[in-house]
């Protein structure tokens, strides 16, 4: 008897994928390994009339019965020519009616379900057959292995890649390109298909074949397939985002379908278009999205020029100018943002759309700019309306952090503060002219001697009232800028002042800066809320004036000093040098006191806004 052969492979290019495919389970091998069966004689039913029934497990038992027959002898085959001849020949139209069988997976009929599950059981038998021949050692027949299990492989991938091929709209693709109406047809067969499968074939096959597997990495292969011959010859920036929008979100929702979603692994289909087809399809969408993005926020900036160069008065909403500038805005980059992570499932991608707002922000501060240079008597109108869409856009950036770089968030929280400083600047500046006439006495004789700051805070009731007409945030921004430049200007007129006070003196001052920041903060408190911080600046100047125990003026400077990081030592030295109970040593020692203070201290509380940077010394 001639040496054992190895069993033959099959020679399709599908069989050999097939046999590559990752967690392709097989049968269990039988408990023996010896060529005798006990099959039944003397059946009624002839293999011809099994196959026109369609019973297809009992015509395999059959075959084998035959072969068994033919090829029991010890020695060598015992059968005559003829018979095995036969054999082999019932065996081709066994193989073309199994094919058949395979082919009406997806077949609705009922009978056609049973005689897939009838098909999957005759391999499972020939494939028995094929070990038992291998456990023997003897020369099998020319047909073994069977290889039906190989066969089978080969009929599924060819049934999905003519199904995948096949796939037809049912008639709503109306409006859509040719190629979005493809991908369309072909996500559709494939979620009905897979469907199909999990609902209907799955229980035609034993568990150990993972059919469910099977049959979605052959759709994952024929869908990739597909797509990447689409891909191949350039897209329209449409088709370009109809593809992505199919493989990042799509494609990964069928698959997390509740009817497949544990039955088809995902995580082991890898991905749809392989990198060098996708990375650019990519660029483009992201190309396409940020332009689209910037032409549409320009249009909505140049409305609001042109609005201004017509000389229109912004609209008010309750009696106070707005503009609709920030929700415009707004709106289409959230809208650019959730399509773009919707469609490219990252949202780290979404940021380089969201980056779009920087620019954005700098054509504002130019537009604002360029009001605030000219004469123009709609200007103060438009700024007033645009405190209001600084603020909503700083709200955007701060709520929706996660969307930009940290550098990009900076920048543009750094852009809109800076706006709204100058608009502040250039609102108030108004106010502030008008205001001046009442400082001149501030920290002279006089003003220790009768009461004089009443025309001030006459004038700042009259001022404040102006702005009430303002939205609250708008408002308050204002009036608390207006509070830290008065309140600036009256420091640095105490600080500026040249005369020493004597002990009497210095208890006066101390109680009139009191009083002054008591009025000062009530005017400011009936406009609404107000800069507290403000009020431990007014205080603890006070307490340095009162004080006359060096220690202790020493700690109260050193609190200013930690509170108020810029606090230079010339304004110290300004306040020290009033009070001339304090010699040039001790001066130098609550300098120094301060200086230590600031370097043994660390601390992570947050720093209020500059003050002192803001109070100018002679």
């Amino acid at each position: 008897m001639s040496s054992h052969t190895e069993p033959r492979r099959p020679t399709s290019p599908w069989g050999r994928f097939l046999q590559v495919l990752p967690g392709r389970g097989r049968p269990s091998k039988p408990r023996s390994q010896s060529l005798n069966v006990v099959v039944s004689r003397g059946e009624e039913t002839s293999f011809e009339e099994h196959l026109e029934s369609r019973r297809l497990s009992e015509a395999a038992g059959q075959l084998i019965a035959r072969e068994e027959g033919l090829y029991g002898g010890v020695a060598q085959e015992v059968g005559g020519a003829v018979q095995i001849a036969r054999l082999a020949a019932d065996r081709t139209v066994f193989y073309s009616r199994l094919r058949q069988a395979l082919s009406r997976s997806f077949s609705s009929e009922a009978e056609d379900v049973e005689v897939l599950r009838s098909a999957v059981d005759a391999i499972r038998r020939d494939e028995e057959q094929d070990r038992r021949w291998q456990g023997t050692g003897r020369v099998p027949p020319d047909w073994r292995p069977g290889g039906f299990w190989a066969l089978h492989d080969e009929a599924l991938a060819d049934l999905v890649e003519e199904r995948v091929n096949g796939a037809s709209s049912p008639g709503d693709g109306q409006g859509l390109s040719s190629i979005e109406r493809e991908i369309l047809e072909v996500g559709r067969q494939l979620k009905e298909d897979l469907g199909w499968v999990v609902r209907v074939v799955k229980d035609c096959y034993p568990a150990e074949m993972d059919i469910c597997n099977l049959y979605g990495r052959l759709y994952h292969r024929a869908f990739s397939s597909r797509l990447s011959m689409i891909a191949e010859f350039g897209l329209e920036d449409e088709d370009c985002s109809v593809l992505l929008r199919w493989v990042n979100s799509h494609y990964p929702s069928i698959l997390r379908d509740e009817v497949l979603r544990g039955e088809v692994d995902s995580d082991r289909l890898g991905p749809l278009l392989a990198q060098d087809l996708y990375t650019p399809l990519e660029a483009q969408f992201l190309s396409t999205t940020q332009e689209r993005l910037r032409r549409s926020l320009d249009l909505f900036l140049k409305a609001e020029q042109a609005l201004w160069t017509g000389g229109a008065p912004p609209t008010a909403t309750d009696g106070c100018p707005s503009s609709p500038l920030a929700i415009d805005v707004l709106q289409c980059l959230n809208g650019a943002v959730v399509e773009t992570e919707c469609i490219l499932g990252d949202e780290r991608k979404a940021q380089l759309v969201a980056c779009v707002l920087v620019e954005f922000l700098d054509s504002l501060k130019s537009f604002l700019s360029s009001v605030m240079d000219s004469s123009a008597g709609n200007s103060r109108q438009l700024l007033l309306a645009h405190l209001l869409v600084l603020q909503q856009f700083r709200d955007y950036v701060v709520k929706k952090a996660h969307l930009f770089p940290d550098d990009v968030k900076e920048r543009c929280l750094h852009t809109l503060s800076s706006v709204k400083e100058s608009a502040h600047t250039w609102l108030l500046s108004p106010t502030l002219k008008s205001l001046k006439p009442h400082y001149p006495t501030l920290g002279t004789c006089c003003w220790l001697k009768r009461p004089l700051l009443q025309g001030l805070l006459d004038s700042l009731e009259l001022h404040i009232q102006d702005l009430q007409g303002l939205g609250d945030p708008c408002r308050e921004g204002l009036v608390g800028r207006l509070q830290v430049e008065v309140m600036a200007e009256y420091v640095s007129r105490l600080l500026n002042g040249n005369h020493r006070l004597n002990l009497q003196q210095q208890v006066q001052m101390a109680q009139t800066v009191s009083e002054d920041g008591e009025r000062l903060a009530e005017v400011f408190s009936r406009a609404g809320p107000r800069e507290l911080w403000l009020d431990g600046i007014v205080s603890q100047i006070a307490e340095v004036l009162r004080l006359q125990h060096l220690p202790t003026i020493q700690i109260v400077v050193a609190s200013m000093g930690m509170s108020y990081p810029d606090l230079s030592s010339k304004h110290v030295l300004s306040l020290l040098k009033l009070k001339s109970s304090l010699s040039r040593s001790h001066r130098a020692m609550v300098q120094e006191a301060l200086a230590d203070c600031r370097k043994d201290i660390l601390t992570s509380d947050p720093a209020p806004p500059p003050f002192f940077s803001r109070v100018n010394l002679k």
